[in-house]
C-alpha cells in the first residue's frame, strides 16, 4: 500500500496558506488537493471509535462532500488496530482525490498548526510549514470575511492564540516558518527555502491549479490573481487608526516578536464579556448575512 507523506501548511486564517500551498506544490512533486478541514475531527474519530458518527454528523457530511470524499463502511467500524485504520482511511481520502500516486500531499487547513502533533502521532507527517502574517493585515483581511471574529480585541487574543500554537507545532516537529509577506515579494525563492528545509525535493517551476471545495471556493479570490506585494500593507489604508490602535494594545509584543514594526504603548485587553458580547452582536449583523449570500450564491451555481 502506497502511503503519501503529509506537508501540513496551518497557521491564522487569512495568512496565506493556500496561496504558499500552491506555490510550495508548483516548485516540487507534492500533490495539492482542496483544504481537508475534517482531516483532524476524522482521524480523531479513528481514536475514539466514531468514524460512523462523524461521517453521519452534519460537520462531517458537510466537510466530506464539499470535496467529494466518502469514507467506505468498512473503515467506518472500530478496528482493533486503530493506528492501521487511520492511515487506511488516509489511503482512501487521497485514492478519491486522485492523489495517492503523489510522493508528497500538501493539506493547507489553517488548523494545521493546532492538530500537527496529533496527525503526526497517526499519519505520516513529513513536516509542517507554519505561515505568519502581519496580524493587522489578518485583522483586515477577516473582518471582510463571512467567517470569524470581528472586534479587533477579539480578533487580536484569536490570532495571538494561533501564532503560539504554530510556535509550539515549530518547536515539536520537523517545521519550518513562512513570512507571508516574504511569500508575496519572492514566491520562487520563499517555496525552494521552505522545501529545502523540509527536504523535500525542488523541481523547475510548474502550473498547478489549486481545487477548491465548496465551502472555501469564494474565499480565495487572490489565487486566481497575481497577489501583489502592495496587499501586504494595504491594511494601513484600509483600517480605521483607532482600530489598529486596539489591536496593537493587545498584539503588540508578538508583532515585534515576529519582526513587524509596532509601536510600543499601553496594553489593555479590555474587558473581555463585553468584547465578546460585541464581537457576538457584529458577527451577527453583519458576517451572518455575508455567509447566507454566499450560501444562496453557491446553491444557485450548482443548480
Amino acid at each position: 500500500m502506497s502511503v503519501p507523506s503529509l506537508v501540513l501548511v496551518g497557521g491564522a486564517a487569512r495568512s496565506g496558506t493556500t496561496v504558499l500551498a500552491r506555490t510550495l506544490a508548483e516548485h516540487s512533486d507534492a500533490a495539492v488537493p482542496p483544504e481537508l478541514y475534517f482531516l483532524g475531527p476524522l482521524i480523531h474519530s479513528v481514536e475514539t471509535g466514531s468514524v460512523a458518527g462523524f461521517v453521519r454528523s452534519r460537520f462531517g457530511r458537510r466537510r466530506l462532500d464539499s470535496v467529494g470524499v466518502q469514507i467506505p463502511e468498512s473503515l467506518q467500524t472500530p478496528q482493533t488496530d486503530r493506528a492501521r485504520q487511520a492511515v487506511e482511511i488516509w489511503v482512501q481520502v487521497c485514492e478519491q482525490l486522485g492523489v495517492a500516486d503523489s510522493p508528497f500531499v500538501i493539506e493547507h487547513s489553517p488548523s494545521n498548526t493546532v492538530n500537527a502533533s496529533f496527525l503526526a502521532e497517526r499519519l505520516p507527517v513529513h513536516g509542517v510549514v507554519h505561515t505568519v502574517r502581519d496580524g493587522r493585515a489578518v485583522l483586515n483581511s477577516i473582518r471582510r470575511a463571512d467567517f470569524g471574529p470581528q472586534h479587533p480585541t477579539v480578533v487580536a487574543q484569536w490570532w495571538m492564540a494561533m501564532i503560539a500554537a504554530g510556535q509550539a507545532t515549530e518547536r515539536s516537529l520537523v517545521s519550518t516558518r513562512v513570512r507571508y509577506e516574504d511569500l508575496l515579494r519572492d514566491p520562487a525563492g520563499t517555496a525552494d527555502e521552505a522545501l529545502d528545509a523540509l527536504a523535500v525535493p525542488t523541481i523547475d517551476q510548474r502550473s498547478v491549479p489549486v481545487p477548491h471545495s465548496t465551502i472555501s471556493r469564494t474565499t480565495h479570490a487572490l489565487l486566481d490573481a497575481d497577489a501583489s506585494p502592495a496587499r501586504a500593507d494595504a491594511w494601513r489604508d484600509e483600517l480605521d487608526p483607532a482600530i489598529v490602535a486596539t489591536f496593537e494594545s493587545m498584539a503588540g509584543p508578538v508583532l515585534r516578536d515576529l519582526g513587524y514594526d509596532c509601536p510600543a504603548g499601553v496594553l489593555h485587553g479590555g474587558h473581555a464579556d463585553t468584547m465578546a458580547l460585541a464581537d457576538a452582536l457584529t458577527r451577527l449583523t453583519t458576517k451572518a448575512p455575508r455567509r447566507l449570500l454566499r450560501f444562496v450564491r453557491a446553491s444557485r451555481a450548482l443548480s
